[in-house]
């Protein structure tokens, strides 16, 4: 065997491991957002693989998001098989320029996304970067390799197009992508079946938190979340929504847990570094009147910069001279603590967490679950009154 295909194997293989982890991490972190171990650790940028709008693909009422480490599956399993089609067929001038164009196309994609996770983020996926190193490395072999001078392959790798190595290796992609996603959705869909109530009941002092809705209503439910994590706001979004339309039924009441070292003593690295300071102003706010309508404001806006996050929060009618003074009060700052010593003795561990009447849940639900739990939340307190 050629050293050329040894390096193109090799390079697939490490490719198709770390594409591998990152689809397996992707899928831990949707299935159990407390999730913040493995390899890819806090302090990795794994949070962009992991939640950010660009790590996965919306297939509607296809199934759920397509994670692009599943692209990156089926791609290297493409290359794989045509670097075999080209190893046992030599003669063919086809696999070469074809796998000079997948990789060159691989590498502008992979500095398409670094780009975006450095100016977006200002951060990089670390094991993503082992994907943006691979390309580039498959990239340089295949120009080594290609046995023709570029221009060369520039005028005749669009006739290469229409070769039975190309039939092959789409066919080979198509399958990779397809059968990885078909094991990842049922595997996701299984893990997230849950629209009952858990037997688990804990009870949490919610005393001086700021509460929405009728302080009568049947149904008690109390977010644990940080202002940085995704998850959390399209829980929050949704709770506000149902309670919004059941006013009589539900009532609210959130609770700060922010995954930043700078006041929640779980959390050893660097993570969410804005989300101590998140979760003051949004205290603050509550001391006027207005906790839930900046903390969608601070979901919404909070990677702006602090000035202007703040002047989002003023525009609500928030007086910004008190708002300043309560964010420089020690109590502020005690109170957030208290928050997550209640959550700690829950045993949460990340974000989010809710209880419904005391019934813990970990992770967010989309609203038909949601609207299931709190019926059955209400048959219970119903039953419990008659009794």
């Amino acid at each position: 065997m050629r050293k050329s295909t040894l390096v193109f194997v090799l390079l697939c293989l490490i490719g198709l491991a770390d594409a591998a982890y990152l689809t397996w991490d992707h899928f831990q972190a949707v299935a159990d957002p407390e999730f913040a171990g493995g390899l890819c650790a806090m302090g990795g940028g794994c949070d962009i693989s992991r939640f950010d709008a660009a790590s996965a693909i919306p297939l509607g009422s296809l199934g759920p998001k397509l994670p692009i480490s599943i692209l990156a599956v089926g791609f290297y399993l493409a290359f794989l098989a045509l670097t075999i089609w080209r190893a046992r067929r030599p003669a063919d001038p086809a696999p070469p320029r074809l796998q000079l164009g997948l990789a060159a196309l691989a590498s502008a994609y992979s500095v398409a996304l670094l780009l975006y996770s450095v100016i977006g983020h200002g951060t990089v996926c670390m094991y993503c970067s082992v994907l943006y190193g691979t390309n580039l490395a498959l990239l340089v072999t295949a120009w080594l390799t290609l046995g023709e001078p570029v221009g060369t392959w520039l005028k005749r790798v669009w006739g290469s197009i229409a070769s039975a190595a190309t039939g092959v290796t789409a066919a080979v992609f198509v399958a990779g992508v397809v059968g990885v996603y078909v094991v990842y959705a049922l595997t996701l869909s299984a893990a997230l079946a849950t629209d009952h109530l858990p037997d688990t009941v804990a009870q949490v002092d919610v005393d001086g938190r700021a509460t929405k809705g009728d302080p009568n209503a049947p149904v008690h439910i109390v977010e644990f979340a940080d202002i940085e994590c995704p998850h959390c706001r399209i829980l929050f979004e949704t709770v506000e929504a149902i309670q919004r339309d059941r006013p009589k039924d539900v009532r609210v009441t959130f609770m700060h847990f922010p995954l930043d070292k700078a006041c929640n003593p779980a959390v050893k690295q660097d993570f969410h570094v804005n989300a101590c300071w998140l979760a003051t102003v949004g205290e603050c706010a509550g001391a006027q009147g207005k906790k839930y309508e900046a903390l969608s404001v601070l979901f919404e806006h909070h990677k702006g910069a602090q000035d202007e996050v703040l002047a989002q929060v003023v525009d609500l009618g928030v007086d910004k001279v008190k708002l300043l003074e309560c964010m420089a009060d020690p109590k502020t700052r005690d109170r957030i603590v208290e928050d997550i010593d209640k959550g700690l003795k829950l045993g949460i561990t990340g974000t989010p967490v809710f209880l419904v009447n005391g019934h813990k849940v970990i992770g967010g639900r989309p609203r038909p679950d949601l609207e299931k739990m709190i019926d059955d939340a209400m048959k219970t307190a119903d039953g419990a009154e008659r009794e």
